[in-house]
């Protein structure tokens, strides 16, 4: 975002330069207001590409390197896991990736294999460029209020 700007005035003092030089030599007085409309489309250009950016963050969409399907795919992989539901994926900044989804196991496990199970897909998930992941496990016959809505 600050090279974005630093690069704006840069391109900008070199367009004044370049375009004072010009004029100074031949009579161009249009070359005054065409930079200016150009260095004005090109800052208009890179706001509408932050704007669209940050909205996608304060929105919480999903983040465009992180496929969904991929996700659900590589969690269904894993041994004990029946299905997957409640999945949500967004970005707090755009590089660091959040993850919450309920896992619906195919049997009861006991505490320890539960913990090298969450263990497993925060690794898996990682991979995925997930940095942080909230799981919840749910056994096979719970009733989840959350299952319908995804």
């Amino acid at each position: 975002m600050v090279s974005l700007h630093v690069l704006e005035d840069v391109l900008g003092w070199l367009s004044v330069l370049v375009g004072a030089g010009i004029m100074y030599f031949v009579d161009a007085p249009f070359i005054d207001p065409l930079l200016s409309i150009g260095i004005s489309a090109f800052i208009l250009f890179n706001v509408y590409r932050n704007i669209r950016r940050s909205l996608r963050i304060i929105l919480q969409g999903s983040p465009d390197l992180v496929s969904i399907d991929e996700v659900e795919k590589t969690v269904m992989a894993i041994e004990n896991v029946h299905s997957v539901h409640d999945l949500h994926i967004w970005s707090v900044d755009g590089e660091y990736n959040v993850l919450t989804i309920h896992v619906v196991l195919s049997a009861p496990l006991p505490m320890a294999k539960l913990h090298s199970l969450k263990t497993e897909l925060r690794e898996k998930l990682l991979s995925l460029d997930i940095q942080h992941s909230t799981i919840e496990f749910e056994a096979p016959d719970e009733d989840c209020e959350m299952e319908e809505c995804c």
